[in-house]
């Protein structure tokens, strides 16, 4: 089925079944160094990437695990503000600052 998520309380990350209204996933993002201000689903609901105001961006496996991280090196004091992500065939990309990031990701079959 589909799956939705969202971020609470700035670091908690929930992801629900939409078919059954049922939590299947709970779990606090950026160790709880982060507020999230961004977050996607991949298309096939099994990754999960979440980034915020210190411009870490996550990506973790449907069963709440990190599997890879990015942080943002400041550049001249700015402050990195990671404002959007998104899944497309398997890369990820993601904003902050105004600037585009793009990853393949090649992670390990399940």
């Amino acid at each position: 089925g589909s799956r939705v998520a969202a971020a609470l309380l700035g670091d908690q990350i929930v992801v629900w079944d939409v078919a059954s209204g049922t939590r299947i996933q709970e779990f606090v993002a950026g160790r709880g160094r982060v507020e999230v201000q961004a977050l996607a689903l991949s298309e096939d609901g099994q990754l999960l990437a979440t980034g915020g105001y210190r411009g870490l961006l996550e990506v973790w496996d449907h069963e709440g695990r990190g599997l890879v991280s990015f942080p943002y090196e400041s550049r001249g004091g700015e402050r990195p503000h990671l404002t959007s992500i998104v899944f497309n065939q398997g890369e990820v990309s993601w904003a902050i600052n105004g600037r585009v990031y793009s990853f393949e990701l090649t992670l390990p079959p399940r």
